[in-house]
């Protein structure tokens, strides 16, 4: 990353990107968390609201995808956990934690078909 196009993504971009295996496959955990920094309010609520409107590649039945589905629930609330000593604490240090855990982990571990991307327009 790192271009100067990539400081001007929107954050409906940034998400788009981390829910797109594809477009995830070939970059490093520190691009993918700095895709989360675009907007690190934005992108999590964005992939959060947008992540279950897939259908993952690696849950070809129901029970599966609800596996799967509270895998990245665990990680959205473990980002939460270390999101809200962030802000409460001013505990700067464990910003890359929360991108990881509450944004980056979840939709790593929802490889995907994209069905119907966004609820909200950009």
């Amino acid at each position: 990353m790192g271009t100067a196009k990539d400081l001007e993504m929107s954050p409906f971009e940034a998400a788009r990107r981390l829910l797109d295996s594809d477009a995830c496959s070939g970059l490093s955990l520190a691009d993918q968390i700095d895709l989360v920094f675009q907007d690190s309010d934005l992108v999590p609520l964005l992939v959060q609201e947008n992540y279950l409107n897939h259908r993952p590649r690696i849950a070809p039945s129901d029970a599966l995808r609800l596996n799967v589905i509270a895998k990245a629930a665990e990680g959205f609330s473990a980002g939460d956990v270390a999101n809200r000593s962030v802000r409460q604490y001013q505990n700067w240090a464990l910003m890359p934690f929360a991108a990881a855990m509450g944004t980056v982990m979840p939709a790593f571990v929802l490889p995907r078909h994209e069905r119907n991307f966004w609820s909200v327009s950009d």
